[in-house]
């Protein structure tokens, strides 16, 4: 846990001036030989082309653009960090967790620390990189976001729930996206799968900053508002959207984003997704304050799913697929497979008549409704084999129909699985245990 900065040491000064020193000497050259001194661009111009990037060519300069410093330089401001970070630097490299942060070479040499602090320096102040290196030696963890843009809704407004996730909407112009994305997002997907789509921000922790060389496997950790960052938190949010909105939500592009680890040029990958029959725009769900309740509920059912209930997790992935604009064919196979998941122990003969009874009893509040719920399952069901044996399905009004009534059942039942606390007993529920008073 971090400590407060009651007064800085007196050598924060003399780092300061060193880095002035630095800011005045360093160039920022376009060409490919990093090491290449003369020429280029000087610290003013390039910090005028960080915040003000006027084309593609200074976008990318902006991003990955590495201060290069004469040797003497360099070599004085290595020695001069070395006894500062004396606790986290052997064989003269360091324990960088903000390389490790961005899926970088951990343990990288101390001048490559060195040169990333003066570009730190440039674009924001000697002062502010002399800072933020004490607060990071002091054990202040890295503030960072995972982000992502999801396909599927849309919002009015910000929004926010708890654990400090927000959903906002992009911007509808293109060169308003360099605020808002990472370089390879826009670079990769188009205008029109951007333009007014939903952005997801998590706000999360990362420690530490700096470790000791060779411990990064125990010693790094993620942590967000409820603890230890779960793994696949973006898809959670993805499936608990699909469940509250009854909708197909994915996430397009998924990076990690640090407002220290842009200054230090870190190259944040941003992780393109394509999914197959994505939602078009016009056919976006709205998403509003109203939902954020049952989304909250749903997000902290889903954290929970464990290993042995992994055949729910399979009927939430299946259906959410039937829902994308694929074939009819296919939608009826991915929501087959979704039932047979949520109904089925094992597999074995007369699958449609079980899930449509197991289902039926499951969902029904009494006779005439358990009725119905079995004539759609089993109807459903009927399709879905025929799809699967013949590989189409006619594309007629009847049958989008009752895709959708038995999509609105199969989401019903996982709604109300994710609510029970033990796996159902089919049998006695079939004979009526526990449903009619």
């Amino acid at each position: 846990m971090a400590r407060a900065f009651d007064r800085l040491p007196a050598d924060y000064q003399e780092l300061t001036e060193l880095l002035h020193d630095a800011v005045a000497q360093a160039r920022f050259n376009p060409s490919a030989s990093p090491n290449f001194y003369f020429g280029g661009y000087s610290s003013s111009q390039f910090r005028e082309m960080y915040y003000n990037p006027t084309s593609s060519i200074m976008e990318f300069l902006r991003l990955f653009g590495t201060p290069v410093l004469p040797s003497e330089m360099l070599t004085s401001l290595t020695d001069r960090l070395q006894p500062l970070l004396e606790p986290f630097v052997i064989d003269n490299c360091v324990g960088d967790g903000l390389a490790l942060f961005v899926g970088g070479i951990p343990d990288p040499p101390l001048a490559h620390f060195a040169v990333d602090l003066v570009r730190v320096a440039v674009l924001d102040s000697p002062e502010r990189a002399s800072l933020m290196l004490y607060k990071w030696a002091d054990g202040e963890d890295l503030s960072f976001r995972i982000c992502a843009v999801l396909s599927g809704i849309t919002v009015d407004q910000p929004l926010e729930m708890d654990g400090g996730i927000r959903f906002e909407s992009l911007p509808e112009h293109v060169e308003e996206y360099s605020d808002h994305l990472p370089f390879t997002a826009t670079y990769n997907l188009s205008p029109s799968e951007l333009s007014r789509a939903v952005k997801v921000i998590l706000e999360c922790k990362s420690s530490p900053a700096l470790y000791v060389p060779g411990e990064y496997d125990t010693a790094f950790e993620q942590s967000y508002a409820y603890g230890p960052l779960p793994k696949g938190l973006i898809t959670k949010l993805c499936q608990a959207l699909s469940l509250t909105l009854n909708q197909c939500v994915t996430a397009k592009v998924v990076w990690k984003d640090s407002d220290e680890v842009g200054l230090l040029g870190r190259k944040i990958h941003a992780e393109c997704v394509y999914p197959e029959g994505d939602i078009n725009a016009s056919d976006a769900a709205k998403f509003t304050p109203e939902h954020l309740p049952d989304l909250q509920a749903c997000v902290e059912k889903l954290l929970v799913i464990s290993h042995e209930r992994r055949k729910l997790s399979l009927a939430i992935r299946r259906w959410m697929l039937s829902k994308r604009h694929t074939s009819l064919a296919d939608q009826f196979i991915e929501l087959r497979i979704a039932l047979e998941a949520l109904y089925l122990e094992n597999a074995g003969s007369e699958l449609g008549f079980r899930i449509a009874n197991f289902g039926a009893w499951h969902l029904g509040a009494d006779f005439d409704q358990r009725r119905k719920h079995l004539e759609v399952l089993r109807r459903a069901y009927s399709l879905s084999s025929r799809a699967v044996h013949a590989g189409e399905v006619k594309d007629t009004a009847e049958n989008v129909k009752l895709l959708t009534a038995a999509q609105d059942l199969c989401r019903d039942g996982i709604l109300k699985r994710l609510s029970e606390d033990a796996e159902p007993n089919w049998v006695e529920m079939s004979l009526g245990k526990g449903i009619d008073s």
